[in-house]
């Protein structure tokens, strides 16, 4: 799932995804996740002990994923609504996954610099000759 989450997001501004937490259904929670179902196990709430920026549930054999913000939230709703089964029926849940992205800032190419180094040299040299 994360080399699916990974073509989904712009790989410039975010180098991957880190599972946080994960809870299959019935379970209601673990140390990091709690999650609650309504009586059709279609909609829920979920809960997490820091923010969190995706959150994906699964249902059947497909999945959706939601992006909630890149400063994360640490609760919100769940539904399957965006999933359909083979039947082309929305599926109960089958687990909720928590997601954060990890970042590094990306250092100034060298190559630019010297290649303006060496333009600018070029234009010095041109202008003293000249």
């Amino acid at each position: 799932m994360i080399g699916k989450i990974n073509e989904l997001i712009d790989p410039d501004s975010i180098n991957s995804f880190d599972e946080y937490s994960k809870v299959d259904s019935p379970n209601t929670d673990n140390s990091i996740l709690s999650v609650t179902y309504g009586t059709d196990n279609k909609t829920g709430t979920w809960s997490s002990d820091v923010a969190v920026q995706f959150y994906t549930v699964k249902g059947a054999d497909e999945w959706a994923l939601y992006w909630l913000d890149l400063d994360g939230l640490m609760s919100g709703n769940w539904s399957t609504q965006h999933i359909l089964n083979n039947g082309k029926q929305q599926p109960s849940i089958s687990h909720l996954t928590v997601w954060n992205s990890t970042t590094t800032p990306v250092p100034e190419p060298t190559t630019l610099l010297l290649f303006g180094a060496g333009i600018a040299g070029l234009a010095l040299y041109r202008r003293k000759r000249s």
